[in-house]
């Protein structure tokens, strides 16, 4: 039994002890879902194109920046007035089971695949293609929460920027539907840098919020790096970070910390988010010093890469 699975049993357990009949309803709605939306397990590093280029041969990674020109469905509220729509124009399905049959989310139990089939159909239609058309079609309950047609999320987006893997005028990708399953909420009309992922269980591609896209706006350092790697230049190195205390709770304003390289002693102090930055630098290696009473030292290469991200924890 997977972690993920026995979280939810264990779960479901808890509220029946704490909550009597009414955790029977929830213990309804929980056995429901799909079990890979409790799978989502990752810690949040954007990457930092100046650490790591594209590698244009790896046909599973696409990087561009893309404006989104569709995103269906939008939100878990769109989702639900799909599912709404789709039992009024079933209201056989929905005397089955009353009230909740109208509420039932992705998952259906086994003895009621064919309603959640359906439901699938209904949603995506003709861009199911052949090979997904017989998944649906044959799929049995672990099948298709693998899959995860009902609880996936299309975003269409007009191609501005190529930089790896992303040849076409228009980039088709998908996500998964909220936030506990990784999934990442586009904006209609945002321009993003995008790094998707080829899905080996349908060859989709794919973002998740492990790696999110980002807004170009908040991304110009990455989005230009991109760029001369493209024109085969060498921006300026950078070497940024965040200083902490001990704890990790704080974010220390003013923090004095210097930057020893070559024949030459760079300084800066932290802002009000603990963030520092040196920035046009040339190749080579570094030492980054702080600490007032106890001086603390850093070694930071920059002779295979263009920037450096540190963290500089203080006493």
């Amino acid at each position: 039994m997977s972690r993920a699975h026995r979280f939810r049993i264990g779960r479901e357990w808890n509220v029946m002890l704490s909550n009597g009949m009414v955790a029977r309803l929830f213990l309804g709605l929980f056995v429901l879902l799909p079990v890979p939306i409790w799978a989502c397990s990752c810690a949040t590093s954007p990457v930092q194109y100046c650490e790591r280029v594209p590698d244009p041969s790896n046909q599973r990674i696409a990087i561009f920046v893309g404006v989104v020109s569709d995103f269906y469905p939008k939100s878990h509220d769109q989702m639900n007035q799909l599912r709404d729509e789709f039992y009024k124009i079933h209201p056989d399905l929905r005397s089955q089971s009353g009230r909740r049959a109208a509420k039932r989310v992705a998952g259906a139990p086994l003895d009621d695949q064919e309603v959640r089939r359906e439901f699938i159909r209904f949603v995506w239609g003709n861009s199911l293609n052949s090979v997904e058309q017989e998944q649906v079609r044959n799929g049995d309950r672990s099948e298709l929460d693998r899959l995860m047609f009902d609880y996936r999320r299309r975003a269409r987006l007009q191609v501005l920027e190529n930089f790896s893997n992303a040849e076409g005028p228009e980039f088709e990708l998908y996500t998964n539907l909220d936030g506990p399953s990784c999934g990442f909420d586009f904006m209609e009309g945002g321009t993003y840098l995008v790094e998707a992922y080829r899905n080996d269980s349908d060859q989709r591609w794919k973002v998740s919020s492990c790696y999110p896209p980002r807004f170009v706006s908040t991304s110009p350092d990455e989005v230009n790096a991109l760029r001369l790697w493209k024109a085969g230049l060498q921006p300026k190195a950078r070497i940024f970070g965040d200083v902490f205390s001990r704890d990790g709770r704080q974010r220390p304003l003013g923090i004095k910390l210097q930057l020893l390289g070559g024949n030459q002693l760079l300084e800066t102090v932290s802002n009000s988010r603990g963030q520092f930055e040196f920035r046009n630098l040339a190749i080579g290696n570094y030492q980054l010093i702080w600490g007032a009473s106890i001086p603390r030292a850093r070694s930071v290469d920059l002779t295979r890469a263009w920037c450096a991200s540190v963290l500089v924890p203080l006493e």
